[in-house]
């Protein structure tokens, strides 16, 4: 899967670049473009669903990763990613011992006993052409306007569940600005 510049060089590739130019682009002209950017300009030059189609595509997986099937055995109280991907979820749903995970991409799902809430700010593969307030891509900087009061009150009520719990952050970045 992509990291953040990765998928900035690839959709500036895709989206931006035209074939001749693709194969002789030094992607270091981009060290000061963000992802989001990249992606506003990819969005505005062809259309935001052919973005969510292709972002889907590179974030489209057939088996999990054993660290994530190990999920279960944590007894976390909830778990945080940033990441569109859905490892976690077929990870944990190999091993489920009585608990399932509740995708929360807003703050208005209520939270059961029974479910491990699994947060996803910026929402995930399964709901591409969602609104970024129903778990659609948080990608572009028009985006992380539109999230912004949502994802606050996501964030605190994610926080307040910290203390004596085991908190499990998967595809998160201390560089993360926005979080």
């Amino acid at each position: 899967l992509p990291n953040a510049y990765q998928l900035r060089n690839q959709i500036w590739s895709r989206f931006i670049l035209n074939e001749t130019e693709r194969a002789t682009y030094d992607f270091s002209n981009l060290s000061l473009m963000s992802l989001e950017h990249a992606s506003t300009l990819a969005e505005i030059k062809s259309s935001r669903r052919n973005l969510e189609l292709f972002i889907a595509n590179k974030f489209e997986v057939q088996k999990t990763l054993w660290q994530h099937a190990t999920l279960p055995f944590l007894n976390a109280k909830s778990i945080f990613t940033t990441n569109y991907d859905n490892l976690i979820e077929k990870g944990f749903n190999t091993v489920n011992h009585g608990r399932q995970l509740t995708p929360i991409y807003n703050n208005s799902t209520s939270i059961n006993q029974n479910f491990i809430p699994l947060y996803k700010p910026h929402g995930s593969i399964d709901h591409p052409h969602s609104t970024v307030k129903e778990g659609g891509f948080v990608i572009t900087q028009f985006d992380y306007y539109e999230i912004m009061d949502v994802r606050e009150k996501m964030l605190k009520t994610f926080i307040e569940g910290f203390k004596n719990k085991c908190v499990i952050f998967i595809g998160y970045s201390l560089l993360d600005f926005d979080i």
